[in-house]
């Protein structure tokens, strides 16, 4: 999913029991997934929003320099 920079976007985190509503999810213009690998497979909010959220920033700071 590419934003450009001059649109402005909100980011939902759900967590790891329920996850995001169904009715929320269909209000969305699209949905990610952090993929990991192991056995795990959830990450704490806090960790989840540190990825999705520099992501973000370092796409967006490349496009500006």
């Amino acid at each position: 999913m590419q934003v450009g920079r001059e649109h402005k976007i909100a980011v939902i985190f759900g967590n790891e029991v329920s996850g995001v509503a169904e009715q929320t999810i269909e209000q969305c213009d699209g949905c990610i997934e952090i993929p990991q690998l192991g056995m795990k497979h959830s990450l704490n909010i806090a960790t989840a929003a540190g990825v999705v959220l520099w992501e973000l920033i370092k796409n967006r700071m490349t496009k500006i320099v």
